[in-house]
């Protein structure tokens, strides 16, 4: 009698051999799929299974075994704010290049929509998975693209097949909804193929393709709380640095350049992060550039200190994997995807750091280094704690101040002093001594290198007074003759003379300055009688870019923080003033420069605290009297924090040295 097998063995051994033939990680991530996924993705394999295909089928292994956990949101609140992106796109074609960077036109979009819809919230949107909403048909289609990307002339025998997997396959960055982007990239910036002169290699075919980019960067999209579709990217052309950053991978990846997106969770002196590309040259380095400029070779982010860089990665990194295991709901957001590594030593001097630990809570397995954001830490890096107490924190970049800290409950636990690591890699560890001083305060936050324009366009500019709205024959009234200061600053007018139109007009030197996207401004102007009284009329100026939105009545409105400006660059006469409806006298001028209002305000309460004892500690309220502010007492090398408890946000912590307030 022959023996038979039983047929659900048989079932059972030719679904394990079906399976058994792909790698360990394609395997772990088929098992962790639904049946239908699972055979829809080995459709996909059988359809590379000849020898000709065996890289395609080792791209599909690739993105299938890193695809765990990658997907987007959707949801109806979501489709309705999307009309912004038609809006922006029937914009007039020189609009995007007109309106400033900072301008808040676009959040007063937001507003509109947020009345109707209310604010964008995930709890209204749902998670899509990768894996269910790729068909085998569009899987097959994308990894086809990509190998055709990979055969233009820059690119084929010159880019390798790992740098291919790793910086032209991916099909997505972030968590940017599925679309078919490289068919769309590669329509809209077709004209590369007529630009390119032959034998030209892969950073000039890049540089061309930034150039021509046409993006523009806006931070009132951080409001659009999920990354930007592909389809309205290119419709609008508007988006954070981070969706601009991902725009100009898509464009270079979509003619087979390896580019890859870099990223600071946080400077290393201020509360911003930032996102930018680097472009892989055939000698295997590479070059950063900046999302919103068009130049492959300028990078700005050198303006700011660098605590950290991480390089986005659609492979999965084993250390943050072992993290997220690990630490589980611990586990601080920015750490909550595994798919980036670190770089930082790509970018600046940087140095290993071994602490020993104070108060190690029960079962932690691991300790952050923390920067100060504001009005808090903010983690940007991990390490594993070590047997003895000790932890060492690779590769931190150099004068920027750190606070080691445990994950608990998500809260953040001080694990040791804070410590800063001078330009030569030395430790400096920030604790006070039993020795108090006087430190007289100016301001609660840095005054940054960009704002120092605000101050120095004003510098040679005149005040006019004239009878005719031409300005013949007009009288200088007075002249800032120095750069001023943050505050109201007071001129005397000694032309005892009536005038029906009053301005200010900048120097011809101001148009010498080297802006940041911005350009002249005033804040505030007021014109003076001899009686006291502010005079009161019609503002102009002139008409600076194309739909400008600091028009001059911004500097009549009694607030600070709103100003005129004039960004045209050339030879044009810029200025700003008030029509009366009758010619009066001016014994006064009062103005104030483009500011932040971080100095210290007349009237307004604030607090300092120093660091001590694992936390920040009072040493006080007052009320600002002068536009400085003195404390007695302070603890000697201590860490300080000056919070104004009356208006304004951006505040940083500080250290008194040689008189003088020392920003981290």
């Amino acid at each position: 009698m022959k023996n038979k097998i039983p047929v659900c063995l048989i079932i059972f051994v030719l679904a394990f051999t079906g399976c058994s033939k792909y790698p360990k990680d394609v395997k772990d991530a088929l098992s962790l799929m639904s049946k239908a996924n699972r055979e829809k993705f080995r459709d996909v394999f059988n359809n590379y299974k000849a020898p000709k295909d065996s890289l395609k089928l080792k791209a599909a292994y690739f993105l299938v075994e890193n695809m765990q956990g990658k997907g987007f949101y959707k949801g109806r609140q979501l489709e309705d704010f999307n009309v912004l992106f038609d809006v922006l796109a029937n914009k007039p074609a020189d609009y995007r290049e007109n309106l400033p960077w900072y301008s808040n036109e676009l959040n007063f979009l937001f507003d509109s929509l947020e009345n109707i819809y209310g604010p964008l919230s995930y709890s209204n949107m749902y998670f899509v998975k990768d894996e269910d909403a790729f068909t085998a048909e569009s899987f097959t289609d994308y990894i086809d693209e990509a190998f055709k990307s990979w055969e233009n002339p820059w690119s084929k025998n010159k880019v390798s097949f790992d740098d291919f997997l790793h910086y032209v396959l991916p099909y997505r960055n972030f968590k940017e909804p599925l679309e078919p982007w490289r068919e769309m990239y590669t329509e809209k910036f077709y004209w590369i193929y007529d630009s390119v002169s032959p034998g030209e290699d892969i950073i000039s075919v890049a540089n061309r393709l930034n150039v021509g980019s046409e993006l523009k960067f806006s931070n009132g999209f951080g409001r659009y709380i999920v990354p930007i579709a592909p389809g309205d990217l290119l419709k609008a052309m508007y988006g954070t640095c981070a969706d601009n950053s991902n725009h100009k991978a898509m464009i270079m990846r979509a003619f087979g350049i390896p580019v890859a997106i870099d990223f600071l969770p946080q400077y290393g002196n201020d509360h911003n992060s930032h996102y930018w590309n680097a472009v892989k040259d055939r000698y295997g380095n590479f070059i950063s550039f900046e999302e919103a400029l068009d130049d492959i070779n300028a990078f700005v982010a050198y303006k700011y200190k660098i605590g950290k860089v991480f390089r986005k990665s659609f492979s999965k990194n084993k250390d943050l994997l072992a993290l997220l295991e690990e630490e589980k709901e611990n586990t601080p957001s920015v750490f909550s995807s595994c798919d980036f590594t670190d770089v930082t030593n790509e970018y600046v001097a940087t140095t290993d750091v071994r602490l020993k630990l104070k108060n190690i809570p029960q079962k932690t397995a691991y300790v952050y280094a923390a920067l100060f954001n504001d009005h808090g830490w903010s983690v940007i890096d991990f390490t594993k704690i070590e047997k003895d107490g000790f932890a060492t924190f690779k590769n931190l970049g150099r004068g920027v101040l750190y606070l080691p800290v445990f994950s608990v409950g998500g809260n953040l636990i001080p694990a040791g002093l804070p410590f800063n690591i001078t330009p030569k890699g030395y430790i400096k560890y920030i604790e006070p001594i039993n020795e108090t001083e006087e430190v007289i305060l100016t301001r609660k936050y840095h005054f940054h290198k960009r704002k120092l324009n605000w101050l120095n366009c004003l510098k040679g500019g005149i005040f006019e007074g004239s009878n005719t709205p031409e300005f013949q024959n007009a009288v200088t009234l007075a002249m800032i003759e120095e750069v001023p200061g943050e505050h109201i600053t007071e001129l005397k007018n000694n032309i005892d003379s009536p005038f029906r139109y009053y301005r200010f007009r900048f120097s011809n030197e101001e148009q010498l300055l080297t802006y940041d996207g911005d350009g002249a401004s005033i804040a505030e102007i007021e014109f003076i009688t001899p009686g006291g009284e502010k005079l009161s009329g019609k503002p102009f100026g002139s008409p600076g870019k194309k739909y400008n939105p600091y028009t001059p009545d911004k500097c009549f409105d009694g607030d600070h923080l709103t100003f005129f400006e004039d960004s045209r660059t050339g030879n044009f006469e810029k200025y700003v003033g008030l029509e009366l409806k009758k010619s009066q006298k001016v014994d006064q001028i009062r103005f104030i420069a483009r500011n932040d209002m971080n100095s210290i305000q007349v009237g307004n309460l604030y607090e300092l605290f120093y660091w001590d004892n694992q936390q920040f500690q009072s040493l006080g309220k007052k009320i600002a009297t002068s536009q400085q502010l003195i404390y007695s007492n302070v603890p000697k090398g201590a860490l300080l924090w000056l919070r104004n408890l009356t208006e304004g946000k951006e505040e940083r912590i500080f250290t008194f040295e040689k008189g003088e307030q020392v920003w981290w």
